[in-house]
C-alpha cells in the first residue's frame, strides 16, 4: 500500500517505450499535481494544474520524432529549442477560449525559463512574474527528465535528481516548489534501492508524510539480511 504522497510517484513506474513524449507528459502532469497538493493549491485548481503538466510540451507534437537526441545545432535543433514558443502558439490556435487553455499556453511558454535569471528568451519579459503553475511544472519537468534514460544521457538516481533540483532553488527553480518536491519524495524517493543496517537490500515503497519518515521511508525487502527476510515490509526502515 502506498502511503502519504507516494501514490503520486507510482506512476513513474509506467513506461511506454513507443511514445516517450506521452510517458514524460503523464509523469509531469501527475507530479505537478502532487507538488501542488503539497504546497496547498486549492483542490478545484489541481485538475487544471495537472492538465498544464500533461500538455506542457505541446510544441514537440509539431516536430519530428526522436527529439530527445536530436542534434542541438542546425534547423532542427533550433526548432527543438523553440518548442516552448511553438507550444504556446499551438495552444492559442485551438478553437474556443477559456482560462484553462490560456494557463496551458502560458505554462508551455514559461516552463523552461529560469525563475531568477529572466530575459534570456526573446519572448520573456523579466518584469512579469512567472505563473505559479509554470514554476511547479518546471520542477516536475526537470525531475522527470533527470530520472529518464535517453540515448544522449543516462538517468540519474531519484535521490540525485532531487538534490539537483533542490540545489537549483532560488535561481533556476522556484524555492517553494523545489522544497515541496523534497518534502514529497523524502530523502529516499519512491523506488530507491537501499541497504539496511542488517545488510538487507530494500526498495522504497512509500512515506508516511511526517518528519520521521523523511529519512526513514517504508520499504520492501528484496534480499534478506540478519534481521529482515525477503518479501518483508518495514514501515520505517
Amino acid at each position: 500500500t502506498l502511503q502519504g504522497g507516494s501514490h503520486a510517484m507510482a506512476i513513474g513506474l509506467l513506461q511506454d517505450d513507443e511514445n516517450p513524449l506521452l510517458t514524460h507528459s503523464l509523469h509531469v502532469g501527475n507530479l505537478a499535481v502532487a507538488i501542488g497538493r503539497q504546497i496547498g493549491i486549492p483542490r478545484h485548481l489541481l485538475a487544471e494544474l495537472g492538465l498544464c503538466g500533461l500538455f506542457h510540451d505541446t510544441g514537440f507534437t509539431d516536430l519530428p520524432g526522436d527529439l530527445e537526441w536530436a542534434p542541438p545545432e542546425g534547423d532542427l535543433g533550433a526548432r527543438v529549442a523553440a518548442h516552448s514558443a511553438l507550444g504556446f502558439r499551438i495552444q492559442l490556435r485551438q478553437k474556443g477560449y477559456h482560462p484553462g487553455r490560456m494557463m496551458r499556453a502560458v505554462v508551455n511558454l514559461e516552463h523552461h525559463l529560469e525563475v531568477f535569471s529572466r530575459g534570456m528568451q526573446p519572448w520573456d519579459d523579466a518584469r512579469l512574474p512567472m505563473h505559479p503553475f509554470s514554476r511547479i511544472v518546471a520542477v516536475a519537468d526537470a525531475y522527470d527528465s533527470m530520472v529518464t534514460d535517453t540515448e544522449r544521457r543516462r538517468a540519474l538516481l531519484p535521490s540525485e535528481a532531487v538534490r539537483q533540483v533542490y540545489g537549483g532553488r532560488g535561481e533556476r527553480f522556484d524555492p517553494v516548489a523545489a522544497q515541496a518536491l523534497v518534502n514529497l519524495m523524502g530523502r529516499f524517493p519512491y523506488g530507491s534501492l537501499l541497504q539496511l543496517g542488517d545488510g538487507a537490500l530494500a526498495v522504497v515503497t512509500g512515506h508516511l508524510g511526517d518528519a520521521a519518515s523523511f529519512a526513514r521511508p517504508a520499504v520492501k525487502i528484496v534480499r534478506g539480511g540478519a534481521q529482515f527476510t525477503e518479501g518483508h515490509s518495514v514501515e520505517q526502515a
